[in-house]
């Protein structure tokens, strides 16, 4: 299953409509004076795009960004073909009144959102993952990326303890944004199972055989097997709505975006020799 078929299910694309509507877009104070700018991340095939359309009537400036060429394609206006991991030298700085992160992979990367010393902080992020690394360089662009007085909304199978890190860290990091709303969207078990199964093929990776000293797909009923016990945790679809307040210090968290960009890069050979996080 591809993640544009996880939207055939009614309750799972509730969540792009709920989002809408907890970032109340109509309510921001630029709205009588000038169009909205808002950033997705991932968006995949727009399906909030076409949302926003459809209830703005064009007084939105909508960019999608995705590096899967194909998805984009069904959504062929305001979208930009780029891997989300580095988007400081292709998107302005302080661009946007919106930032949208739903059911990105991001989530999938939570459990490496560990207590470890690191370059960002001394709290939040294991940088000898990668995943965490990646975790972490979201969050920042949403710094870099939001301006003051917009909102960053995000979703997903998170967790209260996930949702307070990425409140604590974007604190740390002095970005000024603020956790400001939760809300909880259960949906059924047949589209959970079908999204944990989504996710468990891009975060399981391959195995490694060691008869072969090769990294090899699983198979599909060890795919099956982990995705149906996971699928419990996928049923609460969590959506955090952050503001932000202040501006912080741009320039601090901007440097610290490119350096943490660089660090990422130069594990790319490493991901490229073993594939070790499966299909991107």
């Amino acid at each position: 299953m591809d993640f544009t078929a996880l939207h055939g299910y009614r309750d799972f694309a509730r969540i792009y409509e709920v989002a809408l509507r907890l970032a109340n877009l109509r309510e921001h104070f630029a709205f009588p004076e000038r169009k909205l700018d808002v950033l997705d991340i991932q968006g995949g095939n727009g399906i909030l795009g076409r949302l926003i359309q459809r209830d703005l009537e064009g007084r939105i400036n909508y960019t999608n960004i995705d590096n899967e060429g194909e998805s984009l394609k069904q959504y062929p206006k305001f979208t930009l073909k780029a891997d989300s991991h580095f988007l400081s030298s292709k998107v302005e700085p302080s661009g946007f009144d919106y930032v949208f992160c739903l059911n990105h992979d991001s989530h999938v990367w939570l459990p490496y959102f560990a207590d470890t010393e690191n370059v960002f902080s001394d709290n939040y992020v294991d940088v000898t993952s990668i995943k965490g690394l990646i975790t972490a360089i979201h969050l920042i662009q949403i710094g870099v990326f939001l301006r003051n007085g917009g909102i960053f909304v995000e979703s997903g199978p998170l967790t209260e303890d996930n949702i307070n890190a990425f409140s604590n860290f974007l604190n740390e990091m002095g970005t000024g944004i603020q956790l400001k709303e939760i809300k909880d969207l259960v949906i059924s078990h047949q589209a959970a199972t079908a999204f944990a199964e989504y996710d468990v093929r891009r975060s399981i990776g391959y195995d490694f055989n060691p008869e072969t000293r090769s990294y090899e797909k699983p198979p599909e009923q060890k795919i099956k097997r982990i995705a149906d016990v996971g699928s419990k945790d996928y049923r609460i679809q969590k959506l955090a709505v952050f503001s932000k307040t202040s501006e912080g210090d741009a320039t601090k968290i901007m440097d610290e975006l490119i350096k943490s960009e660089k660090i990422l890069a130069g594990f790319e050979e490493q991901i490229a020799q073993k594939d070790m996080f499966g299909p991107w």
